[in-house]
């Protein structure tokens, strides 16, 4: 009787414990080609982008019913909003328009000063073909002052080669790429305050 109570609890134990379920991690390597701007002496200080709940690394995605989920074995391989603050100091850096592009918080006092949300890091499962989505609103103003030089909602979007959740990590470096150059290129053309 003993040694059967034994051979139960064992059982039990070896039946409550989780399985282990690997996780898949995903990076993203978004190419950044924007034109050139005419160069100004201005530096330009980012701020990471903040973001909402769900944009960590598990992988969200947007299904039909207004769906926001996420995966469990499919993370990115870094927070999305590492990588899009990335992307933009890649992007801005390549127009060439600032004297210098960096961390604000890593910088001796900045012209200027760009702040932004990430809204939207998705796999958008809504149509077909599924398409990675990102969304950022951004503005850009005088360092010391509270006047927007620039302020704009971005949406960069780009359709997965299959319906299948392998073809996102292209996608994905292809929608944060799409929305990086069109804020480079809208900030380099934004009309830049006199310095003081």
């Amino acid at each position: 009787m003993y040694r059967i109570s034994i051979l139960a609890l064992l059982i039990a134990a070896g039946c409550a414990t989780p399985t282990y379920q690997p996780v898949t991690s995903f990076a993203i390597e978004p190419k950044i080609d924007v034109p050139q701007a005419t160069p100004t002496g201005d530096t330009l200080g980012v701020r990471p982008l903040e973001y909402g709940r769900p944009y960590r690394q598990p992988i969200a995605y947007r299904d039909k019913g207004l769906i926001l989920g996420s995966f469990d074995k499919y993370h990115w391989a870094e927070l999305p909003r590492d990588t899009g603050t990335r992307a933009l100091v890649d992007a801005i850096t390549a127009t060439r328009r600032f004297q210098d592009v960096g961390h604000a918080a890593l910088m001796s006092r900045p012209n200027l000063l760009l702040t932004g949300q990430l809204r939207k890091f998705d796999l958008d499962k809504t149509g077909d073909p599924w398409k990675a989505q990102v969304e950022i609103s951004l503005s850009l103003r005088p360092a010391l002052e509270s006047n927007v030089v620039w302020s704009g909602v971005l949406d960069g979007t780009a359709p997965l080669a299959t319906n299948d959740i392998a073809a996102l990590p292209e996608a994905m470096s292809q929608a944060v790429a799409n929305i990086a150059t069109q804020a480079a290129t809208a900030i380099a053309a934004a009309q830049l305050p006199p310095q003081k």
